[in-house]
């Protein structure tokens, strides 16, 4: 996890080594969601048939694709910038 590791870095007294720590994660992580992207959108006509054979979900499949790229890109970044709750308190609340 990017926030352990960045929190490590700090208590160490290494601030320089905390940032680059971050700035490696948060990059990689965008890498990482924009191969699922394009692997997603690449093959939105092709993922429907797993599904189905129908015509109609394939097209609706097809047609979502791109929104399921979007999110999953987000949902990539948010993982990594968000952090993790660590105190009991905050876990009760979100959870």
């Amino acid at each position: 996890m990017c926030s352990v590791r960045v929190s490590n870095e700090l208590g160490a007294g290494r601030p320089h080594a905390a940032r680059f720590a971050a700035v490696v994660s948060t990059v990689m992580v965008i890498v990482v969601g924009l191969v699922m992207a394009i692997i997603v959108l690449f093959l939105r006509n092709v993922w429907g048939s797993a599904f189905s054979t129908e015509q109609e979900v394939l097209d609706r499949v097809s047609r979502s694709a791109p929104y399921l790229a979007a999110l999953g890109f987000v949902y990539c970044c948010q993982q990594v910038l968000s952090g993790y709750p660590t105190t009991p308190k905050l876990k009760s609340f979100l959870y």
